[in-house]
C-alpha cells in the first residue's frame, strides 16, 4: 500500500498509522502522519465564518425543527429535504428543483392545450400517443423527487404531504396508461398528472426561495464577520492574518472603514463605532482608551488598536450568530396542537378520498369511473399538512432573526410564547435601569489611613470582582498612578461583597451587613447615610478586620429607562425594583423613574423567594438583571431577561438577552412576541380552514348546487398557494417596527 502523502510503498508493520472508521491509514515516517493530520484539519477544519467544524453542522426539517441530522438527508416524518442552518448549501436543492420545474412546465404546456383543444390534433389515436410521450418524461424526470419522497414517506410508514401527491399522481398517469394501451376509451388525464407535478414543483420552488428569506438576518449576522484582521507582533511588525490565527491577548489595528474583528479593549485611538448591527441603534458610538469594543461592530472614524479579550466562536457576535441559530430550530408548545392534528391528517384525508371514490362510482347516477377517480385524486392533492407544518416553524425563523438584528437574542421559541404573557417584571437596579457604569463620588478614610493605602487594598480586591461597581474603582485607583496586586484566597459572598488576601492582610469589601458578620465595626455612619439619601451607593472596606474607611459611587439612570417603565406600565405589567442597596437610595432611584414598588437591601437567596411568592400568587414573571446574584432568581423566573452588558453567569441564565443591556429592549421583546404568536394563529387558521374548505369542495361537494367539479389541476395550484402563503405571511414579521 502507498503513503497517502509522499506516494512511497508502506508494509503493513508501519509503527506509523492512523485509524478513520474502518480503515487503517499507513505513513512511512512520522513527518507524514503529521502531515497527513495538518491536511485533514484544514480540510475538516473550523468554518472561518463561525468557528464551527464539520461534523458540527447540522441539518434541520423547515416543518420538524426538532430533527437534526449531521449529513444531508430527508425528514423521516414530512419527507421534506433537510435543510442546513443558515448555510448557502440549500441553494443546491432550490436549484434542482428549479431545473425540474423549467423542463416540467416547457412540456407541460402543449401537453395541456393539445388535450383541452382537441382540434389541434383530430386523430385520438396519433394524440393520445403524444399525450403519453409529454407526460412520461414529466412524470419519470421531472416528478423524480416527489416520487422518491413518496417512497420514502411509506418507507419509514410516516404518510404525509407526498404521500398523497404521490398516489394522486400515480393513480391519474397509470389510469391513463392502461386506458390508451388496453382500451378502446379516449378518456386520457395525462394532462392531470403533468400539471400537477409542474405546479407542485413551482410550489417548492416558491417556497424554498421564501424560506430561503427567512435566513436573511442570519447571512447578515455571518456578513459582519471580516475574514482577515491586521495583527500587531511584538517587535512592531504589522499583518494580515485569518481570523482563526488570533488568540487571546493579541493586538489587532481597525482601520476607519473596516469591521471590528474581535471583542476587546481599545488601548490606543479614539473613534465612531457604528454598533446598529449589534445593538439596533442607529446613532455611532464615541469610544476612546479603556473602552470596549465588540466583534462585527464598524470603525468608522479613527484608526484604532484593539487589545482581544474573546477571539472566534467566543465573541459576541460568534454567540449571537449560534443562539439564534439554536432558537430557529427550537421548537414552542403552541406547535404541538399543529402536531397531533398532523399525525392524523393524512390518514384522514386518504380515508376521505377512498370515501370519495366510493361514493361517486356506486352511489351517484352521474358518476363514472373517470369522475369519480378525478374526485378522489382531487381530494389527495388539494389537501395540504405542509401549510399545518410550516405554520409554527416558519414564523418563529423570521421572529429570531428579526430580534437579533433589534439586539434581542431569544434562546428558544418557548421564550417568543411566553414573553407576551407577562404581568409581573421584577428588575435589578445596577446595569438594569442605570448604566451600569459607576463612577467613584467620594473617598472618606479613619485617621492614619491615606486615600492611597485606601484605594491600593480596595482597587486590588477588585481586580477579581465582576460586580459593575468595581470596574469604576480600578480605574479611579489606576488613574491615580496606583499600582494594584492581585489577592489571594479570592472569595465572593453573593450579594453581599467579597474578601482576599493582599500582602498577607486579609481584606474585607462590601456593605455592612457583610461587615457585621466579619465583626468589623463601622463608624462614619452620617457620612455615609447622607450619600445613600442622594441614591448613592457605599462600599465599606476593612482589612485585618479593622475599618479603614467607605467609599460613594454614583450610577447615572439609562436614558430610556423612564421611557420603558411608561410603556411598560401602559403595558399593564406591574414592575416592581429588586435591589440589594439600601432602601433610601432604592426608593429614590424608584421614584426618578417612576417605579412604585421596590425592595431593598435584598440579599440572592431572597430575590429567588421574592420571585416565587409572585409566582404564587398567580402572576407571569419576568425576571431582568445582570450580574452573578441575579443568576438563581432569572433561572426561578418564568422568563429571563438578561443584559448582554453583564456577566457571563446572568447570560447564561437569561431566556432572552438583550444585547445592549436596555430596559426598554424588555418592551421591543414583548412586542415581538405579541406579533410572532398572532401570525403563528393566523398561519394555523388559515391552514385549518384551507383544508376544512378545500377538502368537501374536491370531493365534489359543489356539484348539487353548480353542476361543477374541481379539477386536480386546479386542487395542485391551491394546494402549493397554501403553503405559499404561509410562508409570506410569516415574512410580514420582518416588517415590525421595533
Amino acid at each position: 500500500m502507498k503513503d497517502p502523502i509522499c506516494g512511497m510503498e508502506v508494509q503493513e508493520n508501519s509503527k506509523y498509522f492512523l485509524i478513520e472508521g474502518k480503515e487503517k491509514i499507513y505513513f512511512c515516517s512520522k513527518y507524514c502522519l503529521e502531515n497527513y493530520k495538518k491536511r485533514k484539519e484544514k480540510i475538516l477544519g473550523s468554518c472561518e465564518m463561525c468557528g464551527r467544524k464539520e461534523e458540527d453542522f447540522l441539518y434541520i426539517c423547515p416543518m420538524h425543527p426538532e430533527i437534526k441530522e449531521k449529513k444531508e438527508g430527508f425528514c423521516p416524518k414530512c419527507g421534506m429535504p433537510l435543510e442546513p442552518i443558515s448555510f448557502d448549501e440549500e441553494e443546491k436543492e432550490y436549484k434542482n428543483f428549479l431545473k425540474r420545474f423549467w423542463f416540467s412546465l416547457i412540456l407541460t404546456i402543449p401537453l395541456f392545450l393539445i388535450s383541452m383543444f382537441e382540434f389541434i390534433i383530430p386523430n385520438e389515436e396519433i394524440r393520445g400517443w403524444v399525450e403519453f410521450l409529454l407526460a412520461t418524461p414529466i412524470v419519470f424526470y421531472g416528478g423524480f423527487p416527489l416520487f422518491f419522497l413518496f417512497f420514502n414517506s411509506i418507507k419509514n410508514k410516516s404518510l404525509n404531504m407526498f404521500t398523497l401527491i404521490g398516489i394522486g399522481v400515480s393513480t391519474s398517469y397509470i389510469y391513463s396508461t392502461y386506458v390508451k394501451f388496453f382500451s378502446k376509451s379516449s378518456s386520457f388525464y395525462f394532462e392531470t398528472a403533468g400539471v400537477i407535478i409542474t405546479l407542485v414543483l413551482l410550489g417548492q420552488v416558491l417556497e424554498m426561495k421564501a424560506r430561503k428569506n427567512t435566513k436573511k438576518s442570519i447571512k447578515a449576522l455571518l456578513s459582519l464577520k471580516p475574514k482577515m484582521a491586521r495583527k500587531i507582533f511584538e517587535d512592531g511588525r504589522e499583518e494580515d492574518v485569518p481570523l482563526d490565527e488570533l488568540k487571546v491577548g493579541d493586538r489587532v489595528r481597525v482601520k476607519p472603514g473596516e469591521r471590528i474583528p474581535v471583542d476587546g479593549i481599545i488601548i490606543d485611538g479614539t473613534t465612531q463605532i457604528d454598533e446598529s448591527m449589534i445593538t439596533g441603534e442607529p446613532i455611532p458610538v464615541l469610544k476612546k482608551e479603556k473602552d470596549k469594543v465588540t466583534s462585527g461592530t464598524m470603525n468608522q472614524r479613527g484608526s484604532i488598536i484593539v487589545l482581544a479579550e474573546r477571539v472566534g466562536k467566543d465573541t459576541v457576535l460568534s454567540r449571537t450568530i449560534e443562539m439564534v441559530k439554536m432558537a430557529q430550530i427550537s421548537k414552542p408548545k403552541i406547535q404541538k396542537l399543529a402536531d397531533k392534528i398532523s399525525a392524523y391528517f393524512v390518514p384522514f384525508v386518504l380515508f376521505s378520498s377512498i370515501l370519495t371514490f366510493i361514493i361517486w362510482q356506486f352511489f351517484s347516477k352521474e358518476g363514472n369511473l373517470s369522475i369519480s377517480i378525478m374526485n378522489a385524486i382531487s381530494v389527495l392533492i388539494i389537501a395540504c399538512p405542509c401549510a399545518l407544518g410550516l405554520a409554527t416553524p416558519i414564523s418563529i425563523v423570521v421572529a429570531t432573526g428579526k430580534g437579533a438584528l433589534s439586539g434581542i437574542l431569544f434562546k428558544d421559541a418557548s421564550s417568543i410564547e411566553v414573553m407576551r404573557k407577562v404581568n409581573c417584571l421584577l428588575i435589578d437596579k445596577t446595569g438594569t435601569i442605570t448604566e451600569g457604569k459607576p463612577s467613584v463620588e467620594f473617598i472618606k478614610t479613619r485617621e492614619g489611613i491615606s486615600e492611597d493605602e485606601f484605594l491600593f487594598y480596595l482597587g486590588g480586591l477588585e481586580k477579581k470582582s465582576e460586580h459593575p461597581l468595581s470596574s469604576s474603582i480600578i480605574e479611579f485607583a489606576e488613574r491615580k498612578g496606583i499600582k494594584l496586586e492581585e489577592p489571594r484566597n479570592f472569595q465572593y459572598f453573593l450579594g453581599k461583597g467579597i474578601k482576599g488576601f493582599i500582602k498577607d492582610k486579609e481584606v474585607i469589601s462590601g456593605n455592612k451587613f457583610l461587615m457585621g458578620e466579619e465583626g468589623v465595626e463601622l463608624s462614619f455612619y452620617e457620612d455615609f447615610k447622607k450619600f445613600e439619601e442622594e441614591g448613592s451607593t457605599i462600599v465599606f472596606l476593612a482589612v485585618d478586620k479593622k475599618f479603614f474607611g467607605f467609599i460613594a459611587i454614583s450610577d447615572p439612570i439609562k436614558e430610556s429607562s423612564k421611557k420603558a417603565v411608561e410603556i411598560l406600565k401602559k403595558e399593564g405589567i406591574r414592575i416592581v425594583i429588586l435591589s440589594g442597596d439600601n432602601k433610601k437610595s432604592t426608593e429614590i432611584l424608584a421614584k426618578r423613574v417612576g417605579i412604585k414598588d421596590f425592595i431593598a437591601e435584598v440579599l440572592p437567596e431572597q430575590k429567588l423567594e421574592i420571585v416565587k411568592k409572585f409566582q404564587r400568587e398567580g402572576n407571569i414573571v419576568c425576571m431582568a438583571g445582570d450580574g452573578i446574584n441575579d443568576a438563581p432568581s432569572l433561572s426561578q423566573a418564568d422568563i429571563s431577561v438578561a443584559m448582554g452588558t453583564g456577566t457571563d453567569v446572568a447570560v447564561e441564565a437569561g431566556d432572552i438577552i438583550l444585547v445592549k443591556g436596555d430596559l426598554y429592549g424588555i418592551y421591543k421583546a414583548r412586542l415581538i412576541s405579541k406579533k410572532t404568536v398572532l401570525n403563528i394563529k393566523q398561519n394555523l387558521f388559515w391552514a385549518f380552514f384551507y383544508n376544512f374548505l378545500g377538502i368537501p369542495i374536491a370531493a365534489g361537494a359543489l356539484y348539487p348546487f353548480f353542476g361543477i367539479f374541481l379539477s386536480p389541476m386546479i386542487a395542485a395550484g391551491a394546494m402549493s398557494f397554501s403553503s405559499i402563503s404561509v410562508v409570506l405571511n410569516a415574512l410580514r414579521l420582518r416588517r415590525i417596527k421595533v
